[in-house]
């Protein structure tokens, strides 16, 4: 599964995910169109500009996963940035 996601979760393009929902600033999550066999899958994230990228497997399942985008900043992740964003899924699908 793979999606380019606006700033605002809307599906520019994908492979096998149904929707995209904005959980607030910085914070997407995305539907598969076919389960995953388990919450057990690779996760890559990444942003289009002035961010970096991190996910969030306390809430993947084998239907939803959850892309988190942070701007750059003094801390190693700094604070919550909308972003166009980018991921991609490895693993088995049920």
């Amino acid at each position: 599964a793979w999606v380019e996601g606006s700033d605002a979760a809307a599906l520019t393009d994908s492979f096998n995910i149904s929707g995209g929902t904005d959980n607030g600033t910085g914070d997407y999550s995305y539907a598969f169109s076919s389960n995953m066999g388990s919450a057990n899958y690779s996760i890559s994230v990444s942003c289009h500009s002035g961010g970096l990228a991190a996910t969030n497997n306390d809430s993947q399942t084998a239907s939803v996963y959850k892309a988190q985008i942070f701007q750059r900043g003094n801390s190693t992740l700094g604070s919550a940035s909308d972003q166009v964003n980018y991921s991609s899924v490895h693993g088995d699908l049920a």
